[in-house]
Formats: structure tokens, C-alpha cells, sequence
């Protein structure tokens, strides 16, 4: 594996740093390619290429089963991509992650004048699930670190890593071959404990940067340098809702509730939202 280089040396110094709506985002990313060879150099490939940002879009006649914002008289699907679980909550746990790497561009937004609304051909929930999410860090594409009975920090685990990260293109390779690897290093500086949060990601990395981890697989010691290109969040508050308006248009409104802060909800485990808060007049 060209991406994966065993060494000898540390490197240095850790923390280096939405009918359907189509919008166009462009992602950069660039492949270094290096003939180490006497008379040749190294060159460097940046190709870009189009990221499509995809929300269904939906109007009253043709709204399926679900749950939707409603902003005027338009529907947005909310996004249920990216997560680390299928099941609703019962309290806050650092195992509820939601991680992006460019998928979050298809989560649609909520704000205050919309609606959150629920259709059903059939029943009706006795409640509804709000559970907000914190934003923990930007990091490569791994969570779920731990530490053994020997003290070792432990990645092990394919769903420890984020299927769309770099991280995964160049580890999973090594997890699925052994019981687990051991991380070592974070850009040449010893692992500790204070490098990884709650969610058993790497802190200190800053998206859109490079790092390099050092690794054992057994007794063999590799380095890979991996793109930061995660976006991180926690579950951090459950709320029930029990309220709601029926209306003759099919659908119910879900009184939400007062004094939200801005950030990502996911709706009764169906998909998340992102919540903008109050707008000043002009946004």
C-alpha cells in the first residue's frame, strides 16, 4: 500500500492544522506523487471535482409518508446519512455521532417561521424525539479510541472509522486484518490521554489539514499521513414532544420547543435538521 510508509523516525510535533435541488459545491483535493530518483522531483496533482448537494424538495400534493421541515408552502426531507446508530434515544451518549465529511451539505436547514411536520396515512406517535448534537472537534475519520488493560490507545473495528475519510481508505485495510491496531503517534508526539475527547476522536486537528499517525499492527510499526476531513458531533439533549397541531391539509405541525440553541437535531430518529436559530431581519 503506496499511502501507508513504515518508518523509523518520529515526525515532528502534533496539532499541525440541497421537483430535487441541485447546488454545486467544489471540493479540492490534491495527490502528491514523488519519484525520489536522482534525476527526477516531485510533482504535485490538484484536480477538482463537483460536489452535488442534494435535498428532496417536495409541495403538499406530492408529500410522501414522513417527516419534513416546512418552510412556506415548500417540504425539505431531512438528511439520515452519517450516523452511528438506528435506534432512538434514552439518554445522551458519547457512542451517538453524527460525522460528515462533504455529505452534511444535504441537511436542510430549520429556522424560526418553519414548521417541523409529521404525515401519516396511518398512527400517530404517542411522542416525538428531538435529540440535539454538539459539535466535538474536526478530525480524520475515526472515533470509538480506546484504552486497554495494558495501557495501549486501541482502534479496532470497522465501524470506528468513517466510511467517506481518508482515514478509512488507508487503516481499514489493517483493522480488518487484525484484532486491532495500536495508535502511537499524532504528528511525531506521543498519544495521551488529553489528545482524545469523549467520542473517541483525536482533538487539535483543524479540517482541511494533513496529519500523520503512527501505528503498530502487532509488532510492526507504520505511519500514515491522513487528510482531516471530519466534521464531529455528540449527542448532548433529548426533548419529547407530545404536542402537536393536526391540520386538514394532511399533515401535523410538532410544537417545538422554546429556547432551542442553533445546531443539528435529528427527528425522532428519521433525519437531521439544522437548526439556525432566531434570523436577524436581512439574513
Amino acid at each position: 500500500m503506496e499511502h501507508i510508509k513504515r518508518k523509523e523516525k518520529r515526525k515532528p510535533k502534533w496539532a499541525l492544522r440541497h421537483k430535487m435541488r441541485k447546488l454545486k459545491y467544489i471540493g479540492l483535493f490534491a495527490g502528491m506523487i514523488c519519484s525520489m530518483g536522482a534525476a527526477t522531483g516531485c510533482s504535485a496533482v490538484i484536480k477538482q471535482e463537483p460536489k452535488e448537494a442534494i435535498i428532496q424538495e417536495y409541495t403538499i400534493d406530492t408529500l410522501p409518508d414522513g417527516y419534513f421541515v416546512m418552510s412556506g408552502d415548500t417540504f425539505y426531507q431531512p438528511y439520515n446519512g452519517d450516523k452511528t446508530y438506528t435506534n432512538l434515544p434514552e439518554n445522551t451518549s458519547p457512542e451517538r455521532v453524527l460525522w460528515y465529511t462533504d455529505d452534511k451539505i444535504h441537511i436542510p436547514e430549520y429556522k424560526n417561521g418553519d414548521s417541523i411536520v409529521f404525515k401519516s396515512k396511518s398512527t400517530i406517535p404517542t411522542q416525538f424525539v428531538l435529540e440535539g448534537f454538539e459539535h466535538i472537534c474536526d478530525s480524520v475519520g475515526i472515533r470509538k479510541i480506546r484504552i486497554d488493560d495494558a495501557g495501549n490507545y486501541i482502534i479496532s473495528g470497522d465501524d470506528s472509522l468513517h466510511q467517506s475519510s481518508d482515514a478509512y481508505t488507508k487503516l481499514n485495510p489493517y483493522i480488518s486484518n487484525s484484532n486491532a491496531i495500536v495508535l502511537d503517534t499524532v504528528n511525531g508526539e506521543k498519544i495521551q490521554r488529553n489528545m482524545i475527547n469523549k467520542t473517541g476522536s483525536i482533538n487539535g486537528l483543524t479540517k482541511g489539514d494533513t496529519c500523520t499517525i503512527g501505528f503498530y499492527v502487532g509488532t510492526q510499526y507504520y505511519e500514515a499521513e491522513l487528510n482531516v476531513d471530519t466534521e464531529i458531533y455528540c449527542s448532548k439533549s433529548i426533548n419529547t414532544i407530545e404536542k402537536y397541531d393536526l391540520t386538514k391539509s394532511g399533515y401535523l405541525r410538532l410544537q417545538m420547543p422554546d429556547l432551542m440553541t442553533p445546531g443539528l437535531y435529528d427527528i425522532n430518529g428519521s433525519g437531521v435538521v439544522n437548526y439556525k436559530g432566531v434570523l436577524q431581519e436581512g439574513e
